[in-house]
């Protein structure tokens, strides 16, 4: 992170009520040197998409690893289980004691039970973003795949595609590649793909965790807001990937979408390495031209300086298209693979765990689990499935249970969410500690609309209300899909076993 952003998000750390408690001093200049084999790293919150990951990499280093966390949920607890290192189920001062480095996922407060032993122990406390910029990514091409929506599965698609290319990439993804096991691949090659997240850091670090990944490549798919408990406002938010376009390496490679250039113009005219615009209209350098989908496979013609090409892949949808082009780019034009190689490697890209993830399947019903939960990409995965499947019928069980997705200022947006969908049954989150009561999501404004624009919509009070609502609701060549950005109470189980029960 240079000095500029440093201190841009120190200012909003000395503006926190409890700031004494946040600013801690450590020393990071012996990282880079440690021994793994003699190291242990205890990492806190252990079951987070990224803080499971890592571990997963630490322990190919060669470092002694535990972690503990209170909440465990697919698909980040069965990596955790895989790990076979000590797991501690609850929070306990002890769970530190004999670690070297303490590392403290962004969800832990600074009042957290084992960071206060870190504190009292005089153990390093470092973020997860630090962890992986001295552990793994000095010296490294490091492809950072950031904005609003499609990260995970674009993040995963770039990473499968260079290991089909045989370029042996590490790669660090905050989810699973469908049919693998990991959300990792360690090696010491030259490229590292990895998935940036926006949010805080961690308790004594307020910038985006991006900002700390060493970028040679960047890509920025989006840039809607979101993440509102830590932008005040989308202007906040623009600026981390404001920010992030000035640390890209100046001989390296910006790759943004077209709505991202529009918005993000003099930043990305400014930048002093090679950029490329991808979209759909004549605005991008890589222009889609034209798509077509069938049940199995979504194509598309693309257009680059007069030169046409085409690829396909398995996954629905324009903004699946979309993501696949600018993999494309990162594949051509940054790692210099031959075009029938990377588009060989998208078409075999079977897609990420939670991401339009076929459940249960039959003759008369077909049943999806996906992580979306921001209205936009509500809406373009149930375009993506309506292209897939033009005639039939789509019922969507969405649960509001992100931060952003619970605000009143996305209720008219989420009323235009669900256009692609027939049925909807949106189920009432529980107010928590850190909602505001007076800016709280009203379902019934959402059911109400959709209903007035012609949608069969309902609501209810819990995942488990969701069972008689199915068999009350569907028929034989429906289409059904849970979307929560978490484990929706695990009501995919249920859901799957009602639908055997039809077969």
């Amino acid at each position: 992170m240079n000095i500029q952003s440093a201190n841009y998000y120190k200012e909003w750390l000395l503006n926190e009520s409890d700031v004494t408690e946040r600013l801690i001093t450590r020393d990071l200049s012996h990282l880079s040197t440690l021994i793994p084999s003699e190291t242990r790293i205890h990492l806190i919150g252990i079951c987070g998409k990224g803080t499971a990951t890592l571990a997963g990499l630490l322990i190919e280093k060669g470092f002694k690893v535990t972690g503990s966390d209170s909440t465990f949920y697919p698909p980040m607890s069965h990596i955790v289980d895989a790990l076979g290192i000590p797991i501690f189920r609850t929070y306990d001062a002890k769970n530190v004691e004999g670690a070297d480095i303490v590392m403290v996922a962004n969800v832990c407060p600074p009042d957290h039970l084992e960071v206060l032993a870190a504190k009292e122990k005089g153990i390093l406390q470092i973020s997860m973003s630090e962890a992986l910029e001295y552990f793994f990514l000095e010296g490294k091409k490091n492809i950072i795949v950031a904005g609003t929506h499609g990260k995970t599965t674009l993040t995963g698609m770039i990473s499968w595609m260079l290991t089909q290319a045989e370029m042996d990439p590490m790669y660090f993804i905050g989810g699973v590649i469908q049919g693998h096991k990991n959300s990792h691949r360690f090696s010491n090659g030259t490229y590292t793909v990895l998935e940036g997240d926006e949010y805080d850091t961690a308790y004594f670090d307020k910038g985006p965790k991006f900002l700390h990944y060493l970028p040679w490549c960047t890509i920025i798919t989006s840039c809607e807001y979101d993440h509102v408990l830590m932008y005040p406002s989308f202007e906040e938010y623009q600026q981390a990937f404001r920010f992030l376009i000035d640390e890209t390496d100046p001989e390296g490679f910006l790759i943004v979408h077209e709505s991202v250039h529009a918005l993000l113009k003099k930043e990305c005219e400014s930048f002093a390495g090679k950029l490329a615009v991808y979209g759909q209209t004549n605005a991008s350098s890589f222009n889609i031209i034209s798509t077509s989908f069938n049940e199995t496979t979504s194509t598309a013609v693309i257009d680059h300086d007069g030169a046409t090409d085409s690829f396909a892949i398995e996954l629905p949808g324009v903004f699946n298209l979309e993501n696949a082009l600018a993999a494309y780019i990162v594949g051509t034009i940054c790692c210099k693979v031959q075009p029938e190689t990377v588009k060989s490697g998208l078409a075999s890209f079977p897609g990420m765990e939670r991401r339009q993830e076929i459940v249960f399947e039959s003759e008369d019903y077909l049943f999806l689990d996906d992580f979306a939960h921001h209205p936009t990409a509500v809406r373009v995965t149930l375009e993506g499935i309506r292209s897939r499947f033009p005639e039939r019928r789509i019922v969507c069980l969405f649960e509001p249970r992100s931060s952003t997705s619970r605000k009143k200022i996305f209720e008219e947006p989420y009323s235009k969410s669900f256009n692609a969908a027939d049925v909807v049954c949106i189920c009432a989150p529980a107010l928590r500690d850190n909602d505001d009561p007076n800016d709280f999501v009203n379902i019934k404004h959402i059911t109400d609309l959709l209903n007035a624009s012609g949608k069969h919509a309902f609501s209810c009070t819990s995942p488990a209300d969701l069972i008689p609502f199915l068999e009350t609701n569907i028929k034989p060549g429906d289409i059904i899909i849970t979307m929560s950005n978490a484990s929706f109470d695990n009501v995919q189980e249920k859901i799957k076993t009602l639908l055997e029960s039809k077969k």
